[in-house]
């Protein structure tokens, strides 16, 4: 994809690096505070580290907020930028704007929500219409699906209450709906898994950045501990798990855009930072932690 369509601030030019004025705030240089979504937390911190590691005199500090949490954090100043899997509500975004302030959007990288359960489960084929009837209560029991599923009650487990995972079920499989199935919450992302290994009746929703990358420790615990779910894909009624090549060609049904939201102005530490998420090294990042990047990487290869 042609960077002429990313946002302004990949223009900004990375030049007060070896600058004498260390009290100077520069896109290479200063202190910022951002939060992050848990869903999206991994990638987020790894994009500060490998800032914080290039320029030596940056200090970009990650805190994890759940997503309604970040988004006011970044209305009352406390952090300079967010980084969720959307966007700023309607009605906030409206009232903002009245007053003059308008947030910029970045796109990073594009997630997916997955869906796990058990690890001795039968039922790892499920369509977003059945998805829809067990969140809303309509489907309960396991046994609804196969006569022959002997798991019992149908235990829905997110990780936390005001959660983007949450937050996007809500919105847009439920369709603005309120959940009227039993819901539980795990806390972080890792005790979801955790959860759903031990839980037989388990179906769990967890962000793809905590299971995408084959090459993480952490990635490769998780995944052997549960089983993902392959999603129908209504339009060529096939099924698809939720990696890099499905949402890629965006026939996985449920991905999301994550997205850097930010008040400041295209100058500063800010913008050199997502300048740098959404450009070359940070899209590297993405494509190595087994998320789609925004933006695709180049390789140079030399002919000898």
């Amino acid at each position: 994809m042609s960077n002429i369509k990313l946002f302004p601030f990949l223009f900004v030019l990375f030049i007060a690096a070896c600058s004498a004025d260390t009290n100077r705030e520069t896109p290479t240089q200063g202190s910022i505070q951002i939060a992050a979504d848990p869903s999206v937390i991994r990638i987020s911190q790894e994009f500060a580290d490998g800032f914080n590691f290039l320029y030596q005199n940056a200090q970009v500090e990650v805190q994890s907020l759940k997503e309604s949490e970040a988004i006011n954090a970044l209305l009352d100043a406390k952090v300079q930028m967010i980084v969720i899997p959307g966007v700023i509500p309607a009605e906030q975004e409206k009232a903002l704007r009245s007053q003059q302030f308008t947030p910029h959007y970045q796109l990073l990288a594009l997630d997916a929500v997955a869906l796990i359960v058990h690890p001795d489960n039968s039922d790892t084929l499920l369509s977003p219409t059945v998805i829809r009837q067990i969140l809303s209560g309509e489907i309960s029991e396991w046994n609804q699906l196969d006569p022959k599923n002997s798991k019992g009650k149908i235990k829905i487990i997110l990780d936390a209450g005001g959660s983007s995972l949450a937050n996007y079920l809500r919105d847009t499989i439920l369709k603005g709906s309120d959940f009227r199935a039993e819901v539980i919450g795990a806390g972080t992302n890792p005790e979801l898994v955790d959860l759903v290994s031990n839980t037989p009746g388990a179906l769990g929703f967890v962000g793809l950045n905590w299971i995408s990358s084959t090459k993480d420790s952490l990635s490769k615990e998780l995944l052997n501990s549960v089983q993902i779910v392959q999603v129908l894909n209504e339009e060529d009624r096939q099924y698809y798990l939720p990696f890099q090549s499905s949402v890629g060609i965006g026939k996985y049904p449920f991905i999301r855009k994550i997205n850097a939201i930010t008040f400041e102005a295209k100058t500063g530490l800010v913008a050199g930072f997502i300048a740098f998420c959404a450009g070359e090294k940070g899209q590297r990042m993405v494509l190595k932690s087994g998320l789609m990047p925004a933006y695709r990487p180049t390789r140079n290869i030399e002919l000898r």
